[in-house]
């Protein structure tokens, strides 16, 4: 590292007070303002001012101190985003959950295992009426288990109410 720079600054206006003063202000080691000269005295005062202003400002005395602000701005938004999305799904979750048992209530395995057959033909044709399957026909009955293997004895056609 080379040796530090003292600086007298002759004429306070914007370049001793913007320029070097913010610069002895982020590199102390580098630069120090020892003297100042302005035919105004108050600029010498805001000169003053100014380098104290800034060489007390924490990023200067902490860098890391901006870096941790934002990683706790960070994970604080995170949460809240996190907050937001599960607040946002819960009702189409719900939804969903209620259209699933909707669905699962009306799967055929389920309407089987309720009772119910599902009857088909030997080519597997579903039968709906009993002149699907004449007498002496060979039927299939799916249960919620298996299936059963049937031939037609005899027909009868009941009246729907």
């Amino acid at each position: 590292m080379s040796e530090k720079i003292t600086f007298a600054v002759c004429g306070c206006g914007s370049r001793g007070l913007d320029a070097y003063a913010s610069y002895q202000a982020k590199h102390p080691e580098r630069m120090e303002v020892t003297a100042g000269a302005d035919v105004r005295p108050e600029r010498l005062e805001l000169l003053r001012r100014r380098l104290a202003e800034l060489t007390g400002r924490r990023v200067l005395t902490d860098p890391m101190a901006a870096v941790q602000d934002k990683r706790l701005l960070l994970d604080h938004v995170q949460k809240e985003l996190c907050h937001a999305a599960l607040v946002r799904l819960a009702e189409p979750r719900k939804e969903l959950a209620a259209l699933a048992a909707s669905l699962d209530a009306m799967s055929p395995l389920k309407v089987l295992g309720r009772g119910f057959a599902l009857v088909t033909d030997e080519k597997g044709k579903p039968l709906r009426r009993t002149e699907d399957a004449p007498v002496g026909s060979r039927i299939a009955a799916r249960l919620s288990n298996g299936r059963l293997l049937c031939r037609v004895e005899e027909s009868k056609n009941e009246e729907e109410p």
